[in-house]
């Protein structure tokens, strides 16, 4: 099945054959002004003071830190050191008490070796993954 067959019947579909490319900037900002935000996901505090010392490097803010992994494994001694490094640098925590990374879409995952199925992101990739399984 070609490429174009794929998008005619996703087309048909009623959804988009491919990524709208002309959105425009939102005129939205946070409360601060900033037009994004930057989110990291380390799980140890030498992982929490890693990013925090490279982010420093190379001028970048971290927003937030999202801890899931089981916050349960950590002591008490770990949890606070590593509220007390995320204040150090001006960024929130959220800490989970286990593993329920799984719902949510998080593209590091693959980066870091962690196995990530069924992430499909975009109809672009949607109608080449689409593509790939009739071939």
């Amino acid at each position: 099945m070609e490429l174009k067959d794929i998008q005619t019947f996703v087309e048909n579909l009623g959804l988009p054959f491919e990524d709208n490319y002309d959105l425009p900037s939102s005129g939205k900002q946070f409360p601060d002004g900033a037009d994004f935000r930057t989110e990291e996901l380390p799980v140890s505090v030498e992982e929490y003071e890693s990013v925090f010392s490279t982010a420093k490097a190379l001028k970048i803010h971290i927003n937030r830190i999202t801890d899931v992994s089981g916050i349960m494994l950590n002591s008490d001694d770990e949890i606070l050191r590593k509220l007390e490094i995320a204040r150090e640098n001006g960024a929130e925590v959220i800490m989970g008490p286990g593993a329920s990374e799984q719902p949510y879409d998080i593209t590091q995952q693959g980066a870091i070796g962690a196995l990530v199925e069924g992430k499909v992101r975009g109809m672009d990739q949607l109608v080449l993954t689409a593509q790939s399984m009739m071939r």
